[in-house]
């Protein structure tokens, strides 16, 4: 990989001292997470070995094109609209809009298929402190972008189940002259006063919604606030469920 040629290729440390200096280029080889570098017109000088796998596109692919990042791997945001012109994010860290900017997007593959990743960007200055390139830093969220939007339909789904009017009873549902004589015996019997005594449906309830509530917070990573907009209710709200159905710190962690 060629860095670019005002920036710095070997790390030195006083801490501890080295026999070899590290060299940059080894450690962004070695990144879990995908790094480019893109100049001002947006055309890649750097990218690293998990980008190229990230991408599917081979190095040479990539930095020998003069074309524009978002016309290589087609990037677009949670809408839909492609990045490019004021929407594209790397803009706003190289007009000096914003220090640095994270972004959500999708992304095309080399052999088409489309990918949810997190981009970082941050701006790299020149010896007078102008911005020359910008630094990105790439994590694909595909599989936790997935199991949000499911989380995301089946409480969607549990809610509107849960608004649905009571539907009439069919004939073939209706109890016959016997059984119906032993409701109505039933329904004799004296009842408990206590308003608080809990019922089986109200058992299968508070576990469903314990179980949908741990659901959220593991797909939010423990955040409340995430797993509170997930679920479609406030975070207060969140707040008060899970102090009446015992989920305390203790059985979050």
């Amino acid at each position: 990989m060629k860095l670019p040629t005002n920036l710095p290729t070997q790390l030195h440390t006083n801490r501890h001292p080295l026999t070899h200096p590290v060299s940059l280029d080894r450690i962004l080889s070695n990144a879990a997470d995908g790094v480019f570098v893109i100049d001002r017109r947006k055309c890649y000088v750097f990218v690293n070995d998990a980008f190229e796998r990230l991408t599917g596109f081979a190095r040479s692919e990539l930095m020998d094109r003069t074309c524009a990042c978002n016309e290589i791997i087609q990037c677009r945001d949670e809408h839909g609209r492609p990045l490019g012109g004021f929407l594209c994010p790397a803009r706003s860290v190289f007009d000096g809009d914003t220090s640095q900017a994270l972004l959500r997007m999708q992304i095309s593959h080399r052999d088409g298929r489309i990918l949810w990743v997190e981009t970082h960007y941050s701006p790299i200055r020149d010896p007078v402190g102008r911005i020359e390139f910008v630094l990105g830093m790439v994590r694909d969220v595909s599989e936790s972008k997935a199991h949000m939007d499911e989380l995301k339909t089946h409480m969607a789904d549990l809610r509107r189940r849960l608004d649905e009017p009571s539907r009439p009873i069919a004939d073939s549902e209706k109890p016959d002259g016997d059984s119906m004589s032993a409701s109505c015996e039933r329904d004799a019997l004296p009842r408990s006063t206590n308003s608080t005594e809990r019922t089986p449906l109200d058992r299968i309830l508070e576990d469903v919604e314990r179980r949908e509530i741990l659901r959220a917070l593991e797909a939010a990573g423990g955040q409340r606030t995430l797993a509170a907009q997930i679920m479609g209710i406030s975070r207060s709200r969140l707040y008060r469920r899970l102090d009446a159905l015992g989920l305390d710190q203790a059985h979050l962690d």
